[in-house]
């Protein structure tokens, strides 16, 4: 089943609210694919969720910004979940719904506001030794990047990777300077860090020859007349 993770932010007419908490008869925003133009308030008819999804991670960013000001947004999300794409990874116009798993890093996406935002990357979440914590692996430098804390129908994830070394036998090591007096070293995190969290990552991380999807429940919104809504800080457009 497609739907998003609870902590997810849906743009409503009240504002933002995390779609764990709409309610059917709230009104979230939405428009049509045959009048992208106008935006109205509709409806939710039904609300739907379901258990052991294999969860993705969407990052983006819009284009429209300043390099200075570039900050990524990422969306956790079911498989399937359907994103209306404007132009490919070529920059080709194609104007269709697409799979969040079938979405090529370069793809550009449309936002609430009518601004385009550029994927960059879709990768599968990985599955940790806390059923509440999920991971994203750097293929490219061998070695975890994100770690992703699903605890508590709230959302927060971290940097990582700069935490980690890797040794000529490629096993993976955090700095000694971290592994003691971790509290202390908080100015070498990024983000606002749960320290528990972190470090309870690192004391139980182990290699994983072969890792396994991360799963969680996901939710879904049934939108009255056009069946979409925007999703995200930013409001990226979806399908229910």
């Amino acid at each position: 089943m497609t739907g998003f993770v609870a902590g997810t932010l849906v743009h409503t007419e009240r504002g933002l609210v995390p779609i764990q908490e709409i309610k059917v008869g709230d009104r979230v925003l939405s428009r049509s694919e045959n009048n992208e133009e106008e935006m109205v308030y509709k409806s939710v008819l039904n609300i739907s969720s379901s258990l052991d999804s294999i969860i993705f991670q969407l990052c983006y960013y819009n284009i429209k910004n300043p390099m200075s000001d570039l900050q990524a947004q990422i969306l956790y999300l079911a498989g399937g979940n359907l994103i209306w794409v404007v132009k490919d990874e070529d920059g080709n116009i194609i104007d269709k719904w697409l799979p969040v798993e079938n979405i090529i890093g370069g793809s550009q996406v449309v936002l609430n506001n009518g601004d385009l935002a550029e994927v960059d990357g879709i990768q599968e979440v990985l599955r940790t030794n806390n059923k509440n914590v999920g991971d994203i692996f750097d293929i490219l430098n061998d070695r975890p990047e994100i770690l992703v804390d699903f605890s508590h129908d709230k959302l927060e994830y971290y940097y990582i990777e700069h935490l980690f070394r890797t040794n000529e036998s490629y096993r993976y090591e955090y700095h000694s300077d971290i592994e003691h007096n971790f509290s202390d070293k908080i100015s070498m995190m990024v983000g606002n860090y749960n320290i528990k969290v972190v470090k309870e990552y690192f004391d139980f991380f182990e290699v994983r020859t072969c890792p396994q999807p991360y799963t969680r429940s996901v939710y879904n919104l049934e939108v009255e007349d056009h069946h979409t809504y925007f999703v995200g800080h930013d409001g990226i457009w979806v399908h229910c």
